[in-house]
């Protein structure tokens, strides 16, 4: 039984993947695909059993493999998760958190490589449910979220919030514009109030406090 599924192909192997939530989306499967990638030839790995991630996107950036994953919440968007492997067999790393605590408010549906002259640059395509927020509920409204994806290391992953993204198709480098990182509010004596690290779209994130000025 499985539920939702992606396909991966390792060209430089001539071999495909499909990654299937599967046992009522308690697992999450790895099968390696025919010669045709029409039918399943083996089962490769199930590296989080019963931990109900579903969505998966999988992709392989230098010697790694990277699979983003959304957890089991219906329509609502949730805590989306990354894992890695240098073999699709693994061993696979535990599922760690990626971007803020809702996804930006969406669900991992894709990573896209954008392979151009200079580089190649990934992007993470979320679908945003429109059974969440459209009044009446019609799937036909939802929306697309894209953002880049960063690397602080061979083997981690980020996912901030831009609100534009800039891509270069001839180059490769994909990259957010007209955000930042840190958002501070200021008093009007000009001295820092409050400051927020990290995505501006998360209600969540902490925020570091300083006394205003006296007056």
């Amino acid at each position: 039984m499985s539920r939702d599924i992606t396909v991966y192909e390792d060209k430089a192997a001539g071999k495909a993947y499909m990654v299937s939530a599967s046992n009522h989306n308690a697992d999450l499967q790895i099968y390696e695909l025919t010669d045709d990638y029409t039918q399943v030839r083996k089962l490769v790995a199930n590296p989080w059993p019963g931990q109900h991630r579903e969505s998966p996107a999988l992709f392989k950036r230098g010697q790694v493999y990277f699979m983003v994953t959304s957890g089991t919440s219906y329509w609502d968007p949730n805590q989306q998760k990354y894992a890695t492997a240098t073999d699709l067999a693994g061993p696979w790393s535990p599922m760690k958190d990626v971007g803020n605590h809702n996804g930006h408010d969406s669900q991992t549906a894709f990573v896209l490589p954008v392979e151009g002259s200079e580089t190649t640059s990934f992007l993470y395509m979320g679908d945003r449910w429109a059974g969440v927020w459209s009044d009446p509920k019609r799937v036909n409204d939802s929306e697309y979220v894209w953002l880049p994806l960063e690397f602080p290391t061979a083997t981690t992953l980020t996912l901030p919030w831009y609100p534009k993204v800039s891509i270069d198709t001839e180059t490769g480098r994909a990259a957010g514009t007209g955000g930042d990182p840190l958002h501070t509010i200021t008093a009007k004596s000009g001295k820092t109030c409050v400051t927020v690290s990290g995505s501006l779209s998360d209600n969540r994130t902490p925020v570091v406090g300083k006394p205003a000025p006296a007056g």
